[in-house]
């Protein structure tokens, strides 16, 4: 103790429960809402340790997760903009990302907070659902751009949509679904780790590539296109600012008008 902190006192307080433990957690908001009580007036208390800081960095996590999922949704929809000349796709992709980021987050709250599949039963850790979300944003454009690209190769030949989305589900179909189970093999080798944040990535991050590689890229995107046809590619005006390498939303636009 230095002369200066005369008056400092520094308190250890041992759980019976571990750091992960929810008990834990209620342990340390009862001392943090308790403690100002218990000293004499004018004195300051702090909480501090392992334990605090977790809860500290979740709660502000869970406070700034809205502006992080709007930052990724915003990134992402100018990014397949710029990729595929077409706004209707870029809103697509984001669409079809958002719905399997729900549909994860659902299981994650099933599995985790309800505690199925051997799972302890514990609030979902706010730091999981960002982490999980980037990740499948990431991966998934990466799928969305190679079978855009496939699609359009014999758009650019003047093929019809319909046989050109069959053309880029028979050229990455494959390729995309094996990806993905391979990735999925990945993600379940973390389950044999102890720590309960590890399992939850396991069981997050094989669920979200999963439906996004076998459902999402392999049925939802072909068939949305296919029903959309030329409209897939509004406006038409990006596609022709474009290279003349890229012209395959222009193409299919004379190809339907034909048809018509």
């Amino acid at each position: 103790m230095t002369p200066s902190a005369k008056n400092l006192v520094v308190l250890y307080v041992t759980a019976d429960t571990g750091p992960d433990n929810p008990a834990t957690s209620n342990l340390v908001t009862r001392i943090d809402q308790n403690l100002p009580h218990w000293l004499p007036e004018g004195s300051k208390a702090a909480v501090g340790g392992q334990v605090p800081i977790l809860r500290n960095f979740n709660l502000l996590t869970a406070h700034r997760l809205p502006l992080i999922i709007a930052s990724a949704l915003a990134v992402a929809f100018v990014v397949l903009a710029i990729a595929t000349s077409s706004v209707v796709q870029a809103f697509l992709g984001v669409l079809f990302d958002a719905l399997v980021a729900l549909a994860t987050a659902g299981l994650l709250v099933l599995v985790v907070q309800h505690g199925r599949l051997g799972f302890q039963a514990q609030p979902l850790d706010s730091s999981i659902t960002p982490l999980i979300f980037v990740l499948l944003f990431g991966l998934s454009m990466d799928y969305e751009v190679i079978l855009l690209h496939r699609i359009q190769e014999p758009l650019r030949e003047g093929e019809t949509i319909r046989r050109a989305v069959a053309h880029g589900v028979a050229t990455t179909g494959s390729m995309i679904t094996g990806a993905g189970m391979v990735m999925v093999v990945v993600f379940l080798s973390l389950l044999i780790s102890p720590l309960q944040v590890m399992k939850t990535m396991a069981i997050g991050l094989s669920f979200a590539v999963l439906v996004d590689t076998w459902v999402v890229r392999s049925l939802l995107v072909p068939a949305t296109i296919s029903v959309l046809g030329r409209y897939a590619y509004w406006p038409w005006r990006l596609a022709e600012k474009a290279s003349r390498d890229d012209v395959a939303p222009v193409l299919a636009q004379r190809r339907y008008q034909e048809e018509d």
